[in-house]
């Protein structure tokens, strides 16, 4: 077997772009499992949780090095980058006590911060799947009881808000 630094640097370059491929697969994987995590399957919830926790970061950390140093592509690590930092922030995002001013029901949103930091702190499937099931029971509770919580619980949820969610979010601030 050659070594890597006896290639030819367009050996060399072939290899890292190569390693770029398979970087872009991986991302997409942690995408989807992310995107699985608000699905109502229970067993794809459960996978995305412990998959949110197994150092997903380091994908996107070597892909920007990988871009910058040896690919010099700066765009390109500029999107990694950018990847990197929208991730974090859904993935804070999600188990993160938000509250929102427009939401008067104080009972509910007090129960979802304990739901919240219930999950963070479960060790097992089975509490996780439970507590996932009663902070979706409770989010619908907070529609039904309040119609202006639809755009709170959809961004608790993952969803993306509609154009019209954001005119009203724009009108109101």
């Amino acid at each position: 077997m050659q070594s890597f630094q006896s290639l030819t640097d367009s050996e060399q370059h072939r290899h890292w772009q190569d390693a770029a491929h398979w970087l872009e697969e991986a991302a997409a994987d942690i995408e989807f499992i992310r995107g699985s995590f608000i699905e109502t399957n229970l067993v794809a919830r459960e996978t995305a949780r412990l998959g949110l926790v197994s150092d997903k970061e380091k994908v996107y950390k070597f892909a920007i090095k990988l871009h910058q140093w040896y690919l010099k592509l700066s765009s390109v690590t500029f999107n990694w980058l950018e990847r990197l930092k929208g991730r974090a922030f859904l993935d804070s995002l999600a188990l993160t006590p938000l509250f929102s001013p427009s939401l008067a029901n104080e009972p509910l949103l007090k129960r979802e911060k304990e739901l919240l930091a219930a999950i963070s702190r479960a060790t097992t499937q089975v509490e996780v799947v439970e507590l996932s099931d009663y902070l979706n029971i409770l989010w619908e509770q907070m529609v039904n009881n309040d119609p202006a919580a639809n755009e709170y619980v959809s961004l608790r949820r993952g969803l993306p808000l509609e154009f019209e969610d954001v005119k009203a979010c724009l009108r109101a601030t």
